[in-house]
């Protein structure tokens, strides 16, 4: 085997390694890009199950917390009106 059928050999094998490598990255990122694309395809349909089921809970839960929220008010306001909030003393910083 000469030299020269060496060096040919060589120089043909590195580039279809290289062409090899190119198609196989080119291959991976197309992928990559379907998952990517299958992945936010599932989140949004998570996203309507998780916000169907949050509107399914806020029926149940919203007069509770209504009620709840006027009870907090009402006793708020009572004891306002009864001087029980005062005025944070003012804080004088030196320069």
């Amino acid at each position: 085997m000469s030299v020269q059928f060496a060096v040919k050999l060589a120089a043909f094998s590195s580039a279809a390694v290289v062409v090899l490598a190119l198609v196989t990255s080119v291959l991976i990122v197309r992928d990559i890009n379907d998952l990517y694309d299958e992945v936010m395809s599932d989140m949004g349909e998570f996203k309507d199950y998780s916000n169907g089921a949050w509107d399914g809970m806020l029926v149940f839960t919203m007069p509770q917390q209504r009620e709840a929220r006027h009870a907090h008010n009402f006793r708020r306001q009572a004891y306002a009106q009864a001087g029980g909030y005062h005025q944070a003393p003012a804080v004088h910083h030196a320069a």
